[in-house]
This record gives C-alpha cells, sequence and structure tokens, in this order.
C-alpha cells in the first residue's frame, strides 16, 4: 500500500493552512500543539522555521494592539476640575476638605 505524499511541500503554508481545529485552545488562550503540527514544525529548516516565528509575532502583536485600542476606547477621562466643584457644591464642604477629596481621588485613579 503506497502512502499518499502531499503535494504542499511548504511548511509554512502548511501551517498557516491549518484550521482552528488542529489545535486545542485551552486556558489564558494559550494553545496546544497537536501532532501534525508538531511534525511540520519539526522538519521545518531554519528559515521558514524563523519567518513563523516571525509571522507568529507578528500576529500576536497585532491582536495586543487591537486590544490595547478597545480597551482605550472603553476607557473614561476624568475632568478633575469639574469633579472638585461637584464636591465642592455639596453642603459642609469647604475648600479644605475638596483638596483633601481630590487628593485621595487622584491617588485612586492613577493606580
Amino acid at each position: 500500500m503506497k502512502a499518499k505524499m502531499r503535494t504542499n511541500t511548504d511548511p509554512i503554508e502548511e501551517m498557516t493552512e491549518m484550521s482552528p481545529s488542529t489545535t486545542e485552545e485551552t486556558e489564558g488562550d494559550s494553545i496546544l500543539l497537536d501532532r501534525n503540527t508538531y511534525k511540520s514544525i519539526k522538519k521545518m529548516d531554519r528559515a521558514s522555521l524563523e519567518a513563523l516565528v516571525q509571522d507568529i509575532y507578528d500576529s500576536g502583536r497585532k491582536k495586543g494592539l487591537e486590544e490595547t485600542a478597545a480597551k482605550q476606547e472603553d476607557a473614561r477621562t476624568v475632568d478633575y476640575e469639574k469633579l472638585r466643584e461637584e464636591i465642592r457644591g455639596i453642603s459642609g464642604i469647604g475648600e479644605k476638605r475638596a483638596d483633601s477629596i481630590m487628593e485621595i481621588v487622584r491617588k485612586y485613579i492613577q493606580k
């Protein structure tokens, strides 16, 4: 019985064509390699492996930048002067007490 030969001999193309079902997702977005993926990486020459690692790095960096941008869109800015004026408008809070409250607010927001 003859084994079927693959027509695709480029390991990088083989890795990029893999469907998500060939890897197993686990906690923390880490990926476990299946046996076929591991074997294809093992057969790579230095240049192919460097190109694969660069592709993985680039895709991870792109994902990180996208997540950072999404978090920044969700982040709210604080208008300290407006906040201080509202605190100052509360009955019984004077200038010194408002300044003390604002120091505490700044300390916790900057963490």
